[in-house]
C-alpha cells in the first residue's frame, strides 16, 4: 500500500510531467534520483511488450497445435507476429501526435501500459479458463482464437508507444552526456 501511494504521488508530481520542449528551452536536465526509477519502469514496460509480442513464435508449431488446437497453424502464428508490423504502421503517427502534445511522454507511456495490460488480459482469458475448469478444449475454440488475436492486436498497438518514446524519455530525463 505504501509503495502504491508513493508511485501515485510520483506519477502526479510536477517533475514527472516535464516535457522535452520545456527542457530543451531551458537546456537544464533533471538530475533527480527518481529518473532511475522512471527508467526502470520504462524498461519493465518495454520488456513486457516485447516478450508478449513474440510469445506465440517462441515454441514449435507442433507444441502450439497440441495446446491451442488446429487453428494455431504456421499461418496463424505468422499473423499473430505480423500484428506488430501492422500496428506500427497505424500507431506511429498516433504516437508522434501524442508525444508532441503537452505531457506527451506521460500519456504515451500510460496508454502503452494500459494497452499492453488489456492485451495480456484478453489473451490470457481462454488459457486461464481452460486451466481453471480443467478443460483444454476451451483454449482451442474459435472464441479463444479471437481472444488471442484481439489481445495480440492490443499489445501490438502498445509497441509504437513503447518504441517511439525511448528518445523522448532520454531527452527529458538525461543530459546529453548521459545518453547512448
Amino acid at each position: 500500500v505504501l509503495f502504491k501511494e508513493y508511485l501515485l504521488a510520483l506519477l502526479d508530481s510536477e517533475w514527472f510531467a516535464m516535457d522535452a520542449l520545456s527542457l530543451a528551452r531551458s537546456s537544464e536536465y533533471s538530475t533527480e534520483p527518481q529518473r532511475w526509477f522512471v527508467l526502470f519502469g520504462f524498461c519493465i514496460f518495454s520488456c513486457n511488450q516485447c516478450l508478449t509480442w513474440f510469445t506465440f513464435s517462441s515454441t514449435s508449431g507442433e507444441t502450439m497445435q497440441a495446446y491451442f488446437g488446429p487453428h494455431m497453424d504456421k499461418a496463424a502464428i505468422d499473423l499473430l507476429l505480423n500484428w506488430g508490423c501492422v500496428a506500427g504502421l497505424l500507431g506511429f503517427p498516433l504516437q508522434t501526435w501524442i508525444s508532441s502534445s503537452r505531457h506527451g511522454l506521460r500519456r504515451s507511456i500510460w496508454l502503452g501500459i494500459i494497452l499492453g495490460f488489456l492485451g495480456n488480459g484478453v489473451r490470457s482469458c481462454p488459457v486461464i479458463a481452460a486451466e481453471f475448469f480443467g478443460n483444454r478444449a476451451l483454449a482451442r475454440t474459435s472464441t479463444a482464437f479471437a481472444c488471442y488475436h484481439i489481445g495480440q492486436i492490443l499489445n501490438a498497438l502498445s509497441g509504437p508507444l513503447c518504441m517511439g518514446t525511448c528518445t523522448l524519455l532520454s531527452a527529458t530525463w538525461f543530459a546529453q552526456t548521459e545518453r547512448t
